[in-house]
């Protein structure tokens, strides 16, 4: 009976050390687990915060492009409006040329008239 109550002892005493042994494992792994729960909330804020800067950039970079081509179709605009002009004042030269010309041959008819 005596060996019976000093196995159960030692068997006993084994078990309280690996109990032991166990909670401390379990203590250091809910450690670890809590820094890597941190670690993981740091990191998910700083790719939001990456994700905002690159939307905020391309929408800037959306805002340019619409600008710019704003731009080249008032350019485009202004180059037809000053082509159209510039044959406008084509014309009316040669009409003028015309018109002078033919103004001069008037007079130097009357001339040799008179």
């Amino acid at each position: 009976m005596f060996a019976i109550i000093i196995i159960v002892f030692v068997l006993r005493t084994a078990l309280d050390s690996e109990l032991k042994t166990l909670k401390s494992e379990i203590k250091g792994l809910g450690a670890r687990l809590s820094e890597t729960e941190s670690v993981k909330l740091a990191a998910e804020e700083r790719l939001k915060q990456e994700l905002r800067k690159t939307k905020g950039l391309l929408e800037e970079k959306n805002s340019l492009v619409n600008e710019i081509e704003d731009c080249l179709r008032r350019n485009h605009a202004l180059a037809i409006q000053l082509n159209e002009t510039q044959d406008h004042l084509k014309t009316r030269e040669a009409e003028l040329k015309m018109s002078r010309s033919g103004g001069i041959g008037v007079i130097e008819r009357q001339r040799e008239v008179v």
